[in-house]
């Protein structure tokens, strides 16, 4: 199985001729629309979801809603313009007054299903921010087709200290399907994971914890797909830093050890691991890392997908399923939820089929140590690792032919904490990969079709604390990078028809200072963001975006984009490797 291979010969992809050189060398560059240098709002690298140049039918699903620790429900009816729609898409402006609050988690549900998971901004005493977020739901279409309940919850808990209020609108923008913008295939059907009809998460205390959920299934399911949340909350909530408990008092951090990943179980099989992403809230290590730039996903998360369709010929055999969710390694807590999404045979009622293989057992974290001192004196190191390679394969009799698929994983995890004390002042490392592979193939009346996804989730955080004059001053420096990179592609019979990269990093710092008595102050506040894509459909012709952004002193002072691909190249190595990546097994699909 291959694993992640950066390369820089993106234009190994590109069809040879002017045509091809033009499209690589031209595209727009200039300003970043909405986003305004020298404001203090909150904005985003991720850019916002590409939809059809018309105007949308908008259902508006709440509208000024406020927030302290209140739900907010409401019923949806479908939308006028009745699909099928090339795109749908949920919309939310949010704000603050100018106060103190906590970042608090959002969740927006309709009939039980997850529209949005995220976390807010955080105000300042003389600052209320607002933001906009978006999600790209198309796949979600069957669930607008009919009305729904849905519910809203933000738990913005106020006192005496905690003032401010969250105020919110959401809609959703259906964008009717044209010859020049067809609807996609999206599933037959979307089915809630959540603890309740209207929507709910479940919380995860430990790592032995399950939450299970049977569902009585049609028998003619020929493609299924689970959408996973794992929210880090408590004393999870910065999981990426933990240590065995054995070295937590002397590193200075949280025990627990630092491995987790999700586990998924159907009827007690194993059918699938889920790498965690260590999203970062506006409040974490330090409010003022993130003014203006928040971290990776930090406001709207994105599910991970697993292709469960090697289990559809189990799932039509007429009986109950329970589908289980565990996080493994949790420490107290982990709030996750999902949805499962199925594609059904329009020509058969009833589908027959079976698992034919399962390799996948659920891995445990392999630690090492090393030690020297204690207390004021003291050096730590720590390096927790945890590999594993599956194959899950299937077959199903369909209405159409003899369909097999096969699933092959790979999820790498590695993580180093180091610690050292030198006359009681703290310096603290993590530096923390996971890599995710995930390649399914699918044989049937039309040949193969295969698609491979990968994804390489970079962090790296220094912390420096203590005392630094004889006033008993503190102080704590911060620098951090969060980073995420993907591939995927798709053949057909051998044949690339699609391929696309993405690669996103956030970079800021900042230092606290803590007086003897008296309020703390903050210095050297600077981010820096950048998203790049690029995307090739069957022409294999390159669609290009690079998205820069800077912020200091809690505003914006940079924000640019361009469309042209060989400015997207001259972006730092990083970026141009992760976006050259396209080019790994291009000419050939993996073998099977």
């Amino acid at each position: 199985m291959s694993r992640w291979t950066p390369s820089v010969a993106l234009f190994a992809l590109i069809v040879p001729g002017a045509p091809a050189l033009a499209a690589v060398a031209s595209g727009a560059s200039g300003p970043v629309p909405g986003a305004v240098v020298g404001s203090a709002n909150p904005v985003v690298a991720t850019p916002p979801v590409s939809v059809p140049d018309e105007a949308p039918c908008v259902v508006t699903l709440y509208s000024g809603a406020t927030f302290g620790a209140n739900a907010v429900d409401f019923s949806y009816s479908p939308a006028a313009c009745p699909g099928p729609w090339a795109k749908v898409v949920f919309s939310t402006d949010l704000s603050l007054n100018a106060g103190r609050q906590y970042d608090r988690t959002q969740t927006v549900w309709l009939g039980g299903v997850n529209l949005l998971f995220g976390t807010t901004a955080e105000p300042s005493s003389g600052f209320g921010p607002a933001w906009h977020v978006e999600r790209d739901v198309t796949d979600y279409t069957a669930l607008f087709k009919t009305a729904q309940q849905g519910r809203v919850l933000i738990a913005n808990y106020q006192n005496a200290t905690y003032t401010s209020t969250i105020t919110a609108t959401g809609r959703l923008l259906f964008y009717p399907a044209t010859a020049r913008y067809p609807a996609p295939k999206t599933a037959d059907m979307v089915i809630p994971l959540g603890s309740d009809a209207v929507g709910a998460t479940v919380a995860l205390n430990s790592g032995s914890d399950r939450y299970a959920k049977t569902l009585t299934l049609p028998r003619n399911i020929e493609g299924a797909r689970l959408d996973l949340y794992q929210q880090s909350q408590n004393a999870d909530e910065f999981w990426y830093t933990c240590v065995p408990d054995a070295q937590a008092t002397n590193m200075q951090e949280c025990g627990g050890g630092s491995f987790r990943e999700g586990a998924v179980r159907i009827d007690d099989m194993a059918a699938a691991s889920a790498p965690i992403y260590p999203w970062i809230y506006t409040g974490g290590i330090d409010p003022y890392l993130w003014r203006v730039l928040p971290g990776v996903q930090t406001l709207a998360f994105e599910p991970t997908k697993i292709d469960l369709t090697a289990f559809a010929g189990l799932l039509d055999d007429g009986r109950p399923h329970t589908l289980s969710l565990q996080t493994i390694g949790a420490n107290n807590y982990f709030s996750v939820t999902g949805a499962l999404l199925l594609t059904l045979d329009h020509g058969a009622s009833v589908l027959g089929g079976s698992v034919l293989a399962d390799t996948l057992t659920f891995p445990q974290a392999n630690v090492s140590t090393a030690e020297n001192g204690s207390g004021d004196n003291y050096s730590g190191r720590i390096v927790t690792t945890a590999a594993h390679d599956w194959r899950i394969s299937g077959v199903l009799r369909t209405s159409h032919g003899i369909v097999a698929t096969t699933t092959a994983s790979h999820i790498g995890f590695t993580n180093t904490a180091v610690t050292n004390v030198v006359a009681g002042f703290v310096n603290q490392s993590s530096d923390q990969t996971t890599d995710w592979q995930q390649t399914t193939w699918t044989v049937g009346p039309d040949g193969l079709t295969t698609t491979q996804r990968l994804e390489h989730d970079p962090l790296h955080l220094t912390l420096s604390y203590g005392t630094v004059s004889a006033d008993g001053t503190q102080t704590q420096a911060t620098t951090l990078t969060q980073g995420r990179q993907t591939q995927s592609f798709g053949w057909h019979n051998l044949r690339l028809v699609e391929a696309a990269a993405t690669s996103e990093n956030v970079a800021p710092s900042s230092t606290l200072t803590f007086p003897p008595s008296g309020p703390y102050t903050h210095s050297g506040d600077h981010s820096t963001a950048t998203y790049a894509q690029v995307a090739l459909g069957a022409s294999l012709l390159p669609n290009c975006l690079r998205r820069d952004f800077a912020s200091a002193a809690g505003v914006l002072t940079v924000a640019a984009q361009t469309t042209n691909c060989l400015a997207l190249l001259q972006a730092a190595p990083s970026v141009a490797a992760a976006l050259g990546a396209v080019t790994t097994g291009h000419a050939q699909a993996p073998a099977p």
